[in-house]
């Protein structure tokens, strides 16, 4: 809701140069006697209607002097469209009650100025007056305000003839955006700037048929260079199009894989799907696959070329590497119970043996024996077990006296049947004891008692101090 104040003693007036339509048109105060309408005065219970013996009824006039103050008339007008404009014409009076007759007259005042004043006009226009509102919602709210400059008693204002048009926009508009601008124009028309609103024209290449309401028609051969035949100058307006062309919504274009070359249609490079000009580097779409770099069709990377005219291309495959064989493991060998480690699983191809038994080469082979001074306990697995040897032997595989392997000093081993290898005292040497100790030798020499015997025999030995060199 919008109010608007009419000031009897300040007024601005709007002149308006557009052809407005005219949506509606109120009329107060007219008649001669107004014995009844609805406007509303404050402060209440004031006149409301005054008489001029020569104007008739008239809304306004003489009230006392203490409630001369601030006296207004308000009505609200109910408009068929928001946004409309409107022109309030009226007559504007001056109430005079004559000295010595008391004949109230209303007249225009002769002395009555119009003079600038921060931007407005300081007084009241003589005789009929017209003020343009707007823009305005749909409840439009009139207020007349009489505030007199002197004592009410001899003159005040007063109003009739109050005439109100609800305006829209100009008659070229199609629709509108408000009472001084168009939302829309009729077909080859265009809007156009005139003062203070926008109005429809013809646009170029076209005529006005008429102007209320506005209907543009096109120039006789006035078509586009694009159209053969045509409802309108431009190249939206092609109803068929010359040769090379193809219509689109109205639009004669250069058909896919072709550019606008001055008047005519040319294709485009074969690497293109669409260009804005004939070279490589002028592509706008390419096929499938390809994408835009510096204007040219390419493939990226990860595709490859599948058709030159135009580049077109397909995602590459990815590279098969040889299948590999899965690694076989050797397979562990079982080793002769005769080795701790080997190098196969005979008897000859040991490469360790166990605790007690050393590894010897024979007949090209590698194999586990128990080493001197012990036997085998058991050959597989194989066990070298320690035992105490014959007395006569000082290594030996077994424990009889005919199992020696190694005599003691100054003995021989002596081979018999049946592999036995015994060991024995040969002369010049002596055999002088057996167990347990086997001595061998020419002379017994016993260094317990620091004795040297030259005989076995206890009755034949002979005591004496052995020599400071033994």
């Amino acid at each position: 809701m919008r109010t608007v104040v009419l000031a009897f003693a300040v007024l601005l007036l709007i002149q308006t140069g557009a052809s407005k339509r005219v949506l509606k048109v109120f009329k107060e105060l007219t008649s001669p006697v107004e014995e009844q309408h609805t406007w509303t005065m404050q402060p209440e219970g004031l006149p409301k209607v005054s008489r001029c013996e020569n104007q008739g009824a008239v809304l306004g006039g003489l009230v006392p002097n203490s409630q001369a103050t601030n006296v207004r008339f308000i009505k609200t007008f109910k408009l068929p469209t928001p946004n409309a404009g409107v022109l309030v014409t009226f007559d504007a009076w001056i109430m005079k009650k004559q000295l010595f007759t008391r004949r109230v007259v209303c007249n225009p005042d002769p002395f009555t100025t119009v003079s600038p004043k921060d931007g407005q006009l300081l007084g009241l226009s003589q005789g009929r007056s017209s003020i343009l509102f707007g823009p305005q919602s749909e409840n439009f709210v009139m207020t007349l305000q009489l505030n007199p400059n002197e004592p009410i008693s001899r003159r005040a204002y007063a109003v009739k003839n109050v005439v109100i048009e609800v305006l829209g926009c100009d008659e070229s508009c199609a629709s509108c955006k408000d009472f001084q601008s168009c939302a829309t124009c009729p077909q080859f028309a265009v809007p156009e700037r005139r003062g203070n609103d926008t109005i429809c024209v013809c646009r170029k290449g076209s005529i006005a048929k008429s102007k209320n309401p506005l209907v543009c028609v096109p120039e006789e051969g006035k078509c586009h260079e694009s159209c053969a035949t045509c409802s309108g100058p431009t190249r939206r307006d092609c109803r068929s199009c010359r040769q090379g062309f193809e219509l689109q919504d109205g639009s004669c274009v250069c058909p896919r894989g072709t550019f606008l070359n001055g008047n005519s249609c040319q294709r485009c490079h074969p690497d293109c799907v669409d260009c804005t000009g004939g070279a490589a580097d002028q592509c706008a779409s390419c096929a499938i696959g390809a994408t835009i770099q510096q204007g040219r069709c390419v493939c990226p990377a990860g595709f490859k070329v599948k058709t030159q005219s135009p580049v077109s291309c397909v995602k590459e495959e990815p590279r098969q590497e040889p299948k590999q064989e899965p690694k076989q493991e050797p397979k562990p060998i079982i080793c002769h119970g005769s080795c701790k480690t080997c190098s196969g699983a005979g008897e000859n191809q040991c490469t360790s043996c166990f605790d007690n038994s050393v590894l010897v080469e024979r007949n090209g082979g590698k194999f586990c024996q128990c080493q001197r001074g012990f036997f085998e306990e058991s050959k597989v697995p194989l066990k070298c077990k320690k035992i105490p040897c014959h007395f006569s032997c000082k290594l030996c595989s077994g424990a009889n006296e005919n199992q020696c392997l190694e005599c003691h000093p100054n003995a021989v081993l002596v081979e018999g049947d049946g592999g036995a290898k015994t060991c024995d005292c040969p002369p010049p040497n002596i055999l002088w004891e057996t167990s347990p100790n086997y001595i061998c030798n020419e002379k017994y020499v016993k260094y317990e008692d620091c004795l040297l015997y030259t005989s076995p025999s206890p009755r034949d030995r002979q005591k004496s101090r052995m020599p400071s060199s033994a």
